[in-house]
Order: structure tokens, then C-alpha cells, then sequence
């Protein structure tokens, strides 16, 4: 009998081991699964949030280049969605490279003209009020197709509409 008992007790043991284990792998990957699901929501609620406010720069970078002003268009949150580009449709995609290079050109003109003034006033002469005119006209005209793009890209499936953004 005390054979029997033992090798019983041990079988049952190693069962509830056995099932144990089981029961925590099975648990440990439901976490996982939902933490990588909780982990994908987060990450497209932060571009969501990216892409609004990228738009809203747009807005300002757009009154820039229409008042032709010397001031650099701001470009951080351009920056911060273009990693986004690649979910996007390839005419969505193409418009954000083209807005995206005439801010670039734009910014660049703009330092250039700066940096003209400021040679021209260390040799003692005034220089003219030099505006980025065709450079203005380029982002003027891409803006609002970068613009549509943006929001068309925000309503996609893609960013289901899980509530206010933070």
C-alpha cells in the first residue's frame, strides 16, 4: 500500500505540475498578446495625436509663407509624422514629400537671405528687403493638398476612433 500511495501522490504531483505550468504559460501569453495589443493602440493614438498636430503646423507654416516672411516655417511635427508616410496611400505619400521639400527649400532660402543681410551690415551697407517670394508661392500651393492628405490619412481605418486624444 505505501508503494502504491507514494508513486500515486507522485503522479499527482507532477500532474499539478504539470498543469500548473501550463496554466501560467497560457496566462503569460494572454498578457503578452494583450500588452502588444494595448502597446499597437497607444502607438496609433500618439501619431493620431502627431498627425493633428502637425496639421495645425501646417496652418501656421502656411501663414508664414503667405505673409513671405523671413522666418524659418516651422517643420517639428512634420518631422515627427513622417515616419507615418509609409502607411499612407502612394499619392498621400507623395504629397507630403513634395510640402515637405518646399518647407525645406523654403527654410533654406530663408537662411540664405539672413545670412546675406548679415554680411551685407558687417561691411557697413543696408541691405534691401529680400523676401522668399517663389519659394512662399511653392509651399503655398502644396499646403493645402498636404493638409487634405493628413486628414484623409487621420480618418483611415487605421486610426479607429477610440475617444479624445491626451
Amino acid at each position: 500500500m505505501e508503494v502504491t500511495e507514494a508513486v500515486t501522490t507522485f503522479g499527482a504531483s507532477v500532474l499539478g505540475a504539470v498543469v500548473g505550468a501550463l496554466i501560467a504559460f497560457y496566462g503569460a501569453r494572454a498578457a503578452s498578446r494583450r500588452l502588444a495589443e494595448a502597446n499597437d493602440r497607444e502607438q496609433r493614438r500618439a501619431e493620431k495625436a502627431a498627425l493633428r498636430a502637425a496639421v495645425l503646423e501646417l496652418d501656421v507654416a502656411d501663414r508664414i509663407a503667405k505673409a513671405e516672411s523671413t522666418t524659418d516655417l516651422p517643420m517639428q511635427m512634420l518631422t515627427t509624422v513622417l515616419p507615418v508616410v509609409h502607411h499612407m496611400r502612394p499619392e498621400q505619400q507623395q504629397v507630403m514629400v513634395a510640402y515637405s521639400q518646399s518647407v525645406l527649400r523654403y527654410n533654406g532660402r530663408v537662411r540664405r537671405i539672413v545670412a546675406y543681410g548679415a554680411a551685407k551690415r558687417t561691411r557697413g551697407m543696408r541691405p534691401g528687403a529680400e523676401k522668399p517670394v517663389e519659394h512662399a508661392a511653392v509651399v503655398r500651393d502644396a499646403a493645402p493638398a498636404a493638409r487634405e492628405a493628413l486628414r484623409e490619412h487621420m480618418a483611415s481605418p487605421r486610426y479607429p476612433d477610440d475617444g479624445p486624444v491626451e
